[in-house]
């Protein structure tokens, strides 16, 4: 994109605050937005995580937000460049999850696990990892998935663009 993400516009509205609505629409009500540690706080009153693991790509962020969010039983990510996702998808997810599981969809390109809703006992697996190094978001959560954590659902081909994400200007057409 060339720029932070987070503040691309769709409209009149950031992207940032666009998934922030999204969420509090599908049930959400503890809400915040992971940012890496070089990159600047949003908004005062936007509860603002910062990665706790450095340069290992985006299961960092997964991380901090399972870790903070600890007491909960669930934790829903949805990442920052998926405009076109709409509130149902994580009411969709939400009702396939149970204590200690949670729902995660997979493409013929992989899984999509910034579009999931993880169990809180992920953490440990998420810290662990990083901590040897390992930052894959596919390997995460195909481990999650053996380990019985995570259900994998079918995305139905007309709910595919949904999952569309902006990595660049021509995206947002």
């Amino acid at each position: 994109m060339g720029t932070d993400k987070a503040h691309v516009r769709i409209g009149r509205e950031v992207l940032w605050r666009r998934q922030v609505r999204t969420l509090r629409a599908a049930g959400m009500n503890a809400i915040a937005v992971v940012r890496r540690p070089e990159q600047a706080r949003l908004q005062a009153g936007t509860r603002t995580l910062t990665d706790l693991f450095s340069g290992v790509g985006p299961l960092a962020g997964v991380h901090v937000a399972l870790a903070t969010f600890a007491g909960a039983s669930h934790v829903a990510m949805l990442a920052v460049d998926m405009p076109r996702l709409e509130p149902e998808w994580f009411r969709w997810l939400g009702v396939r999850c149970a204590p200690g599981i949670g729902a995660v969809t997979r493409t013929r390109r992989g899984y999509e696990p910034l579009v999931a809703i993880y169990p809180v006992e992920a953490e440990r697996i998420a810290r662990r990892r990083l901590e040897a190094g390992r930052g894959s978001l596919q390997d995460f959560v195909a481990e999650l998935v053996r380990a019985r954590r995570l259900r994998v659902l079918t995305v139905e081909p007309d709910r595919i663009l949904q999952l569309a994400n902006w990595n660049s200007p021509e995206d947002r057409k």
